[in-house]
């Protein structure tokens, strides 16, 4: 393609060597009546990804524009490795695909630039997905994030902060609206929850109602392979990334999941015999009160004693049996 491309697919890999064919091969199955162009960033996998992605950008290299890192950049910041492939991006729309994933409807660019073209208040539209399971079992994303349904037209701000809904490999938004965004916004919004929080600010999110990709359900994910309480650490500080880029316009709910997670990081701690770990979160209990509101008073009392009192944790349960 020598015109400019329309759209900008942003795909990061790593150690995807199974994988990455059928993402690149999902991309170039699309009918879409305009250029688009496919930024393929490899972050110094140690299998054959990068090979694979030569092979295509070689074949396609109007289309594929590889970056091929030699040092992993997650290792150094997890905020650059988006945020390379972005800059890369030269279309007036950018869509997302990680390498494990593919897109499995030939014209989903197409619906959604019409989409967007039709709806200009609407800074990004989103489809839904299927989970694909290691044993072949399928499992349709959105009924299973939102207890059967799926949403009616739109989805505001105070929706996407509830919950984190969107399957990234079926966003697409306008570059503008994201270019706009104030630098501190954009600093912060390299995941992809924060990243539809930022557009949520800026207008109602469109939804497609069909089914345009397989999300891969997998251990090996960044996130997936933390140990449990370090992903309980990244989801809070993720919170205060959310309060930060919605004005703290919706803290009634973010609130309400940080008494929840540092339950859960202090019911984990207990059970797992290192008590002593579930301090930091009942001191962060106790002493806010917008958590501790959030919190039964017998909740906090049992989990105060299980973490700073142990003995007398022991000494009540032997008298009640």
């Amino acid at each position: 393609m020598s015109t400019a491309p329309l759209v900008s697919i942003c795909c990061i890999t790593f150690n995807h060597e199974r994988y990455i064919r059928a993402a690149l091969d999902g991309f170039l199955a699309q009918r879409a009546p305009f250029p688009f162009e496919v930024i393929v960033h490899d972050d110094a996998s140690t299998d054959g990804t990068a090979g694979i992605i030569r092979e295509y950008a070689g074949r396609w290299p109007g289309i594929i524009r590889p970056i091929l890192q030699q040092e992993n950049q997650y290792a150094k910041d997890i905020l650059s490795v988006l945020a390379i492939t972005r800059a890369a991006a030269r279309g007036e729309f950018i869509a997302y695909c990680e390498g494990d994933d593919t897109w499995t409807d030939p014209d989903k660019l197409r619906a959604q630039v019409d989409h967007l073209r039709a709806h200009p208040e609407q800074p990004l539209c989103f489809t839904n997905a299927w989970n694909l399971y290691p044993d072949g079992t399928r499992q349709d994303y959105l009924r299973g994030w939102l207890g059967g349904r799926v949403p009616e037209g739109t989805v505001g701000l105070r929706d996407i902060v509830a919950r984190n809904f969107i399957p990234t490999a079926s966003i697409m938004h306008r570059r503008a609206v994201w270019e706009a965004l104030p630098e501190e916004v954009r600093s912060l919004s390299s995941w992809d929850w924060l990243l539809v929080t930022a557009m949520a600010t800026r207008g109602p999110l469109g939804y497609l109602d069909r089914i345009t990709c397989v999300r891969r359900v997998h251990e090996g994910g960044a996130i997936s392979m933390k140990p449990h309480m370090d992903k309980i650490g990244v989801n809070l500080r993720l919170l205060d990334q959310v309060d930060l880029i919605s004005a703290h316009r919706c803290m009634d709910i973010t609130n309400a999941r940080r008494a929840e997670l540092c339950g859960m990081a202090v019911q984990h701690a207990v059970d797992s015999g290192r008590a002593s770990a579930g301090a930091p979160f009942i001191r962060r209990l106790v002493r806010t009160a917008a958590l501790r509101n959030q919190t039964g008073t017998r909740d906090l009392m049992r989990w105060w004693i299980l973490v700073r009192a142990p003995w007398l944790g022991r000494w009540i349960h032997r008298l009640r049996r």
